[in-house]
């Protein structure tokens, strides 16, 4: 029945093909070893090469070391090779604050994808099985993942990881080893209801069977079959609408335009800001339902300046028409910009290390500039040298300057320019003025002021170039 089951599996969904080479993650539990022999059975007919992993979690001092040697043992007997090694999965738990479960499968799925790496396999075979599979359903309703949270796992994920036994129950792994005399090692741990996972299993999925449906394993696992396909047609629409809200998108923030994203249906913009926070950060794994639940309020009924913070150090808020996702030390840095006053002396450069930028500076005869008056865009600006009052100076922007823009009467808080510019908040603490004795001459990156104009009658022209090591950072405005 079990070999009957992985069979239809891996025609159906398409596991394996032939010239495949498999990297089989093997425990020496029941499942992996049932793994195991299935897949070394099926590798001649198939046309496939198999390999072993096996990573010793370093919990069980002494029993580790054993299962080690068995699973080596049992590959050798099979003439198959073996990649073994050890980690301190309770030091990675202490140092990632996460549960020793949690740890030790990040650790060990590392492991097997570096060996796969460096032993050119293209497949990783796990041994989860349909009990796996409807405890994790539960787990993750327990966690707040929302229903479509509950998808839980595929047959194959990411091109790369496969799991042969998802549609065969452990009654069914147990029911092949004993008909092969095959033999495997019991994990104590598997028994400590300390884990979450092993009190679903002994006690809630217990209670189930015993008390509302015998059948509620199958009943899981199908509710998770169908919230599967749903899981991925939302995952591809929600990966659409993101490109046709997305204004920018940097290593360090993404900003989505706040109109586009609320013309989605809910449940889309869910999965809008969902691969926002994936694209930023790399893994959903610590996004639940509440985060997204937090995300879509914000979205929905914030004011500009409303933010939320999400795990792994991630932020979002709101900025008059836009929503960004952004790494909170970023954006604390951002909004904390040390105070710099920096001389510029013409013809020399004036560099402001605390944002990144350096402001390269020449005179020239107004010949040199021939009729080329105009400014140049917004990292360039050209002034009347004789009408400014020296010293000149970089400095922070400042509550309460005033700028006299370029083509406009009267002056205008340098605030509400920005905020008229569609400048983000989270830059705005990034930016710096160039001042003479007695006003702003540039908002360096947006504006100049309207003093020293360049003109007929100008002898000397003082051409300022702003250059930024900060991607992002530069935005247009009229001149």
């Amino acid at each position: 029945m079990l070999e009957k089951r992985v069979r239809e599996l891996i025609r159906t969904q398409g596991l394996l093909e032939p010239g495949d080479s498999v990297l089989a993650g093997v425990s020496g539990g029941a499942d992996s070893m049932a793994l195991l022999h299935v897949l070394h059975g099926f590798s001649s007919e198939m046309g496939f090469t198999l390999a072993v992993a096996h990573l010793n979690h370093g919990l069980r001092e002494g029993s580790g070391e054993e299962d080690a040697l068995y699973v080596r043992r049992a590959c050798e007997e099979l003439g198959l090779a073996c990649r073994q090694e050890k980690v301190d999965v309770r030091a990675s738990a202490s140092a990632s604050r996460r549960s020793l479960e949690e740890a030790g499968r990040e650790l060990r799925l590392q492991f097997l994808r570096r060996v796969a790496e460096e032993g050119v396999h293209n497949k990783i075979a796990l041994g989860h099985t349909m009990d796996d599979q409807a405890e994790t359903v539960l787990m993750r309703l327990i966690r707040g993942a929302g229903v479509l949270g509950a998808s839980a796992m595929n047959p194959a994920s990411g091109g790369l990881l496969i799991r042969p036994l998802l549609t065969t129950s452990r009654s069914e792994v147990l029911e092949f080893l004993g008909s092969r005399n095959i033999a495997y090692r019991e994990d104590p741990s598997n028994l400590d209801t300390r884990f979450l996972r092993n009190r679903i299993r002994h006690e809630l999925m217990a209670t189930l069977r015993e008390e509302y449906n015998p059948r509620i394993t199958e009943v899981l696992c199908s509710h998770a079959s169908l919230l599967g396909q749903v899981e991925d047609y939302l995952r591809l629409e929600g990966r659409k609408a993101y490109e046709s809200c997305l204004i920018r998108e940097a290593q360090e923030d993404i900003e989505l335009e706040l109109a586009a994203l609320l013309s989605y249906h809910t449940c889309v913009r869910g999965y809008i800001l969902r691969e926002a926070y994936l694209r930023l950060h790399g893994s959903l794994r610590d996004l639940d339902f509440s985060h997204v639940a937090s995300l879509l309020r914000l979205a929905s009924s914030g004011q500009s300046g409303d933010s939320v913070d999400l795990p792994s150090g991630v932020s979002a808020w709101l900025e008059g028409k836009s929503v960004l996702l952004g790494l909170r030390s970023r954006r604390r840095a951002q909004n904390a910009t040390p105070k710099f006053v920096v001389r510029l002396e013409p013809g020399t450069a004036a560099v402001v290390p605390e944002i990144s930028l350096s402001i390269e500076s020449k005179l020239l005869r107004k010949e040199e500039l021939g009729d080329d008056f105009a400014e140049g865009g917004p990292l360039r600006a050209v002034f009347d040298f004789e009408g400014l009052e020296p010293p000149l100076e970089v400095r922070n922007l400042s509550p309460g300057d005033r700028i006299a823009p370029f083509g406009m009467e009267g002056t205008k808080k340098v605030q509400d320019l920005l905020v008229d510019m569609k400048v983000p908040r989270s830059r705005r603490g990034t930016l710096a003025a160039l001042w003479d004795r007695n006003q702003i001459l540039w908002v360096v990156g947006t504006r100049r002021a309207r003093a020293a104009p360049v003109t007929d009658r100008t002898r000397t022209v003082l051409e300022l170039r702003a250059v930024s090591g900060r991607r992002g950072s530069e935005h247009e405005g009229n001149e």
